[in-house]
């Protein structure tokens, strides 16, 4: 009377260091998938996920109620940290190398989203909308390289027009292969966004990504779903503020946002704007927004700094691709080439050893066939 369900379990990539290497048991209890080969359509409401509760293993579905608890509260000192200090802890982790790209037009926020995690510290974070990862596997990156405590959850459903369907054909197979290595702390629900929601109680993400919605009115409604779930130190991140054409209304929402809380919009890369929604967010992602406010300067010099330095890492990136694939040919080549030497070493022995194979029989028929 039981369902069998069977869970891909990856180990890290070998080539990449790692702070921890949890059990399998461990892993089983902490993974966060969802597999669309067990509904009978792509979005699935009651999708079975491994939790861990009283050290028992359970299944969860839409009627067990919340599995991601709200946070507790973190103490401050309530000191405002100097822009300089914000700035001198911010730039270092931002020209961290890009461990996995994918083609995304919002690419060039990678970096910053790689510094925001490294400084903000979250302990859960929720993206939703994700499609191809590049921010979300940015995240991941920034918690795996500074062996941050933290989750983090993709929610998603996955689908494309079919006008899309060749341009994103694979993508949540890319997606699922490239954070496998992130499989101790980062996982994903293929679900629509508002069905995910529930799993969350309000106050029980540090971190809060928006991304893939176009028009104003769908990311109102996330926002009415979503901001609830942020905690105390909650931010907010939403992509395509900057994006101005038809359909696209992101920005006239943003403006709402940016009214009401701290906050900094890059226009880069379609735009990424970052809004400290918690009365008690990171101080230092707090003051980093009111100095920005303040100071047209230091927005300039903050623009330039990320948009320059988001082109650079993803060139960087293909240039060390590019160099990896043209070592492993080489690599190959010269495996291939000492195979065909040795090849032709062991035919030169096998023709040696013919020769003398002949030599004997033919000395061997002299003496046996009758002068």
């Amino acid at each position: 009377g039981h369902e069998v369900a069977t869970f891909d379990l990856a180990t890290s990539d070998p080539g990449i260091p790692t702070f921890e290497r949890p059990s399998v048991g461990e892993l089983l209890l902490r993974i966060r998938t969802a597999s669309a080969s067990d509904c009978e359509v792509p979005d699935c409401p009651t999708t079975t996920i491994l939790k861990a509760s009283d050290g028992v293993l359970r299944r969860a579905s839409a009627d067990t109620g919340a599995e991601y608890p709200a946070l507790s509260p973190i103490k401050t000192t309530g000191e405002m940290p100097g822009v300089t200090e914000v700035l001198s802890r911010l730039m270092p982790y931002a020209f961290a190398d890009i461990d996995d790209l994918v083609p995304s037009a919002k690419g060039g926020h990678i970096p910053f989203l790689i510094a925001l995690t490294a400084v903000a510290r979250p302990r859960r974070v929720v993206e939703v909308g994700t499609l191809r990862g590049a921010g979300f596997l940015a995240i991941c990156q920034s918690i795996f390289r500074n062996a941050l405590e933290s989750e983090a959850i993709a929610i998603s459903s996955w689908s494309v027009g079919a006008d899309q369907a060749d341009e994103y054909r694979n993508t949540f197979e890319t997606f699922r292969f490239l954070t496998r290595k992130y499989a101790s702390f980062a996982g994903f629900l293929r679900q629509q966004h508002d069905v995910a929601a529930d799993r969350f109680s309000d106050g029980s993400l540090d971190l809060l990504l928006l991304d893939g919605f176009c028009e104003d009115v769908p990311l109102r409604r996330a926002l009415e779903i979503w901001l609830p779930k942020l905690s105390s130190r909650g931010l907010l991140i939403v992509h395509d503020t900057n994006a101005h054409k038809v359909p696209f209304g992101v920005w006239r929402v943003w403006d709402d946002i940016a009214a009401e809380y701290p906050a900094l919009a890059f226009p880069h890369a379609e735009g990424l704007g970052l809004a400290c929604v918690g009365s008690d967010a990171p101080a230092e992602i707090v003051e980093l927004c009111r100095k920005a406010g303040e100071d047209r300067h230091l927005k300039s010099l903050l623009f330039q700094h990320f948009e320059r330095l988001g082109d650079m890492s993803a060139e960087l990136f293909s240039r060390r691709y590019d160099m990896a694939q043209s070592e492993a040919r080489a690599q190959a080549e010269g495996a291939q080439a000492e195979e065909l030497s040795w090849l032709k070493q062991e035919v030169e022995s096998l023709r040696a050893d013919n020769g003398q194979l002949r030599e004997v029989l033919q000395g061997k028929l002299a003496h046996a066939i009758p002068g």
